[in-house]
């Protein structure tokens, strides 16, 4: 699977801070990435977390309905 690792300064004062999610466009041999402003990195970590959320009920039907 290929891998892109960027660091410096500068990438901070353009908004791509530590952790910090992007969305990633490629067209015509170009790669753009755009930090996510603040508001969807909440809905972001929303999202991971009702993830969570659901897997734990799958998780906890799948034992009670396979106990035997």
């Amino acid at each position: 699977m290929p891998e892109l690792h960027l660091k410096g300064d500068c990438l901070e004062e353009a908004g791509f801070k530590t952790r910090r999610s992007v969305a990633v466009k490629i067209s015509n041999g170009c790669i753009v990435l755009m930090a996510d402003s603040n508001e969807e990195q909440k809905l972001r970590e929303q999202l991971y977390k009702a993830e969570q959320v659901v897997k734990g009920i799958k998780n906890g039907m799948f034992s009670v309905l396979n106990k035997g």
